[in-house]
């Protein structure tokens, strides 16, 4: 099989040679070793995914007397498609969605923060946050 670039790579193997105004096919490899690379170390040094990607039931951990905003791990956020907290208990989990009015991303997305409106624990009484208490899927990069 052909090595390829990864799929989330920051530019393609047809740019790179373009700009360096390479014709000849006999490097191809090297080239996607070379893009995939140098993709991964910017993500790294930078800690987050620049390609858009979906990010299913991350988790997160809310403490604190009534929080109202949930810092997302990746920014901007192009689509917020599910957002809930935890009820039951940490082996037996139930996930109920947030009403939907009750909160919205700030700055259409490109902070990653969510806004609970009245705070977590103030709109939903039974909910007092705790480890692994709100989960979101979204897409964002």
């Amino acid at each position: 099989m052909a090595e390829q670039a990864v799929p989330y790579a920051l530019t393609t193997k047809a740019r790179v040679k373009d700009r360096l105004q390479i014709t000849a096919t006999s490097f191809e490899a090297l080239f996607d070793r070379l893009i995939s690379s140098a993709t991964d170390l910017i993500e790294s040094m930078t800690n987050r995914r620049f390609k858009s990607t979906t990010y299913t039931n991350e988790v997160y951990s809310v403490y604190g007397a009534n929080p109202q905003h949930i810092f997302l791990r990746q920014a901007p956020v192009t689509a917020l498609t599910s957002f809930q907290f935890r009820t039951g208990t940490p082996s037996n989990p139930s996930w109920t969605n947030f009403i939907l009015d009750t909160y919205e991303l700030l700055q259409d997305g490109a902070s990653g923060i969510i806004k609970v409106y009245g705070g977590v624990g103030g709109i939903y009484g039974g909910f007092s946050g705790g480890v692994n208490s709100v989960r979101a899927t979204y897409a964002a990069g």
